[in-house]
């Protein structure tokens, strides 16, 4: 069966927003995320959502107050009604898969963070040679916000260090 034009939803189910009961501690909870300056603006929307639903309003009562859609009220509603303050936060995003996994980015943290054989710093293309990864890789590694080892790398760029198999290592050879 088909339907054109609008559904009446009175009829075949009824749809009933769940009803909010918050305690003190969530209540207290919610309202410092609200009133915090550094949570993200998305949190204090779902938030305001919350307190605006334990007062008794309904979902056309708050989209109407926070001018959001009704569908939203609800969404953020029910998340609250199933899984409480952990059902405000987003869903993990689909995307690539981390490429490189902790065990290489703490690999290359631990080797660029010990002084090199023969040379008085590391520079990214002597660390990939040493540890077998693409200068690229060690590179993000290196300069990504998880990378809390501090790096000394060569003062100059244009100053290439010969990269020898560990068999010929000289002194020379970082001169």
């Amino acid at each position: 069966m088909y339907y054109l034009g609008v559904f009446d939803y009175s009829r075949d189910m009824p749809r009933v927003a769940p009803a909010v009961l918050l305690n003190q501690t969530t209540k207290a909870a919610l309202e410092q995320l609200v009133r915090s300056p550094s949570t993200p603006q998305s949190l204090v929307q779902r938030g305001r959502i919350v307190l605006a639903a334990a007062t008794g309003q309904t979902n056309q009562q708050i989209a109407g107050a926070l001018a959001i859609p009704e569908v939203t009220v609800g969404k953020w509603r029910r998340g609250f009604a199933r899984q409480g303050l952990e059902g405000l936060q987003d869903a993990p995003r689909s995307g690539r898969p981390v490429k490189h996994g902790p065990e290489i980015i703490q690999r290359v943290q631990q080797r660029a963070s010990q002084k090199p054989r023969y040379c008085s710093r590391w520079s990214v293309r002597t660390l990939a040679a040493d540890l077998g990864l693409p200068r690229s890789t060690v590179y993000q590694i290196l300069v990504s916000p998880r990378s809390y080892s501090p790096i000394a790398f060569a003062p100059l760029p244009s100053v290439r260090i010969p990269i020898l198999k560990p068999s010929c290592w000289t002194l020379s050879a970082c001169i």
